[in-house]
């Protein structure tokens, strides 16, 4: 009796646990409630491509149910929705399974939509370590490191400027896309912050699916009313990002014959915020929800790191003689045409010596802190800044720069420097003399 009384607890047991961990169907309209504040409406995909470019788009009628079909051509499509991990919070945790149920269909892929109506350029648009309040800024154009507008010289007013980056226009009727691979972000995710709505919205998903890493779109119209948001698998883009200009992407769709599925999985947040940094807390805290925490590889000790890096720094960055004693690059002796070449920051002056700090040896104390007093005697400018070269006995302007002939004659011996440079140095500075201070020397 008592093995009966076991063996019935043990089944119902297992009911119950495979009844909690089935993925809980759900509606669109479910996943629309809870876009209903930021004016957003959801939906799911079939996208035609010729090459890498967008030929059409077609909508799958989802209703009021948990899937919905289409037909493309000659293929059938399906469309499922789950709901693979109910949120107490409010917020959806879906997945929305493809599938091709009959024929075939050559340079396609799917997507799922995110649009917004009531949509403001002063919304506060975010992808992780790539786009920040939209890349809104002034854009110079000349590839990489392009040469800096007259207007840019001595104006403390002069706007915030980068190259031709990703970016949403900050013209209205210009073409306002941004096309990203899932690599090209920190997090695979994208968000914005709405000042006028006073809500955050945040899209997280996986990296990959089956055909590699996903792509990521946010763009808007013409007149700036209304934006999308959009996850594709494969990821097509027109063009991709190089150094200081755009190319042709060179990315496929895929080839779908019958049976063929992909599944993309997201996690949806929309929620109230007051300000951006409030909005960016939320968006650190929640960040790692699905795709989990780090799982680094220890493959090297960091002694063994530490130990290869001053045997590197000793041997191939030292460099003497009766006017330089510092540590400097690799390529001391012939970079862009100068010659017994320092340069600040960026590629090692400034940052080296923090780790030949950490030796007690009184050869690298000397070495380093020879290093330190030459950026300091011979590199700060009247103004406080550093010169990012020092070159052939004098500091010199960034990689020879034409510097613009309207300046010349009021500025003769202008040179350019770099706020990056400045800050990579501000920052190896403090940490170099916290570093001395304990280790009880003076400074």
């Amino acid at each position: 009796m008592k093995k009966t009384f076991y063996a019935v607890l043990f089944f119902l047991s297992s009911v119950i646990n495979c009844s909690a961990q089935k993925p809980k169907q759900i509606s669109v309209n479910a996943i629309n409630s809870a876009l209903k504040e930021l004016e957003g409406k959801l939906s799911f995909q079939v996208w035609q491509y010729d090459s890498s470019k967008i030929k059409q788009k077609h909508t799958i009628p989802m209703g009021m149910g948990t899937s919905g079909t289409i037909q493309v051509g000659n293929s059938t499509w399906e469309c499922t929705i789950t709901e693979s991990k109910p949120a107490t919070d409010g917020t959806i945790k879906a997945e929305a399974r493809f599938r091709l149920e009959k024929g075939s269909l050559t340079s396609a892929g799917v997507a799922v939509a995110f649009d917004f109506s009531g949509w403001s350029t002063k919304n506060y648009v975010m992808i992780p370590a790539i786009v920040y309040n939209g890349n809104r800024f002034r854009t110079i154009y000349g590839g990489y490191m392009p040469l800096y507008p007259a207007d840019m010289y001595y104006n403390r007013n002069s706007p915030l400027s980068f190259s031709d980056d990703p970016r949403l226009s900050i013209t209205e009727g210009d073409k306002s896309r941004i096309e990203l691979s899932t690599n090209s972000a920190s997090t695979p995710a994208m968000t914005f912050f709405s000042p006028s709505k006073k809500r955050g919205f945040i899209l997280l998903t996986e990296q990959k699916t089956r055909f590699g890493n996903s792509g990521m779109i946010a763009e808007e119209n013409n007149d700036r009313t209304a934006a999308s948001f959009y996850l594709t698998a494969p990821c097509v883009r027109e063009k991709i990002p190089g150094f200081g200009g755009f190319f042709k992407s060179g990315d496929m769709a895929a080839t779908w014959n019958t049976g063929d599925e992909v599944i993309i999985r997201f996690y949806l947040y929309s929620f109230p915020v007051n300000d951006i940094p409030v909005f960016l807390e939320k968006f650190m805290d929640v960040r790692k929800e699905l795709t989990g925490e780090n799982q680094p590889r220890n493959l090297t000790p960091m002694s063994a790191i530490l130990k290869y890096t001053m045997w590197q720094t000793d041997n191939y960055r030292w460099y003497e003689d009766a006017d330089y004693k510092l540590y400097s690059l690799d390529v001391f002796e012939n970079f862009f045409g100068y010659k017994k070449v320092f340069q600040l920051g960026w590629v090692g002056g400034m940052m080296n010596t923090y780790p030949v700090l950490y030796d007690s040896n009184s050869m690298h104390q000397a070495r380093a802190t020879s290093t330190i007093d030459f950026v300091v005697d011979r590199m700060q400018g009247k103004s406080g800044y550093f010169y990012g070269f020092y070159c052939d006995g004098s500091v010199q302007t960034e990689l020879k720069r034409e510097i613009p002939k309207e300046l010349l004659s009021d500025h003769p011996d202008v040179k350019v420097a770099m706020v990056r440079k400045n800050a990579d140095a501000l920052l190896w500075f403090c940490k170099q003399f916290m570093l001395l201070r304990e280790q009880g020397i003076k400074i």
